[in-house]
């Protein structure tokens, strides 16, 4: 009876890792596709491709856009559009757990004395 336990504690025991392990792997998956996807689903929304920074942290995500001050006074709801992108097609993040920082790069400024 006792080996009968033990067995049964090791199996369960590579279950649960072995859970824990597709779970990881399918989040950093996820999180590499959003990657790609994002940048050009909000060049085609707003007209311009942003800078895309993301981090994962175990059941949190946080992603950084970087766009234009033009293209963030344009369109004021974009931070919702992209919670509700991320919510369709994405869901193994819960919305509790997604942090967009929207930020605007500075205008460049062209010096006088290079032209």
């Amino acid at each position: 009876m006792k080996v009968f336990f033990k067995k049964l504690f090791w199996l369960f025991g590579l279950y649960f890792a072995a859970r824990f392990g597709y779970r990881l792997y399918r989040m950093i998956k996820t999180s590499v596709e959003i990657g790609k996807t994002l940048p050009l689903y909000l060049k085609n929304l707003v007209g311009e491709k942003p800078e895309v920074d993301i981090n994962m942290h175990w059941k949190r995500i946080s992603i950084t856009l970087t766009f234009s001050a033009e293209a963030l006074a344009a369109h004021k709801d974009l931070e919702a559009t992209i919670r509700e992108y991320l919510q369709d097609f994405y869901p193994i993040f819960q919305q509790d757990y997604i942090t967009i920082h929207l930020d605007a790069t500075a205008p460049e400024s062209v010096d006088e004395s290079e032209e």
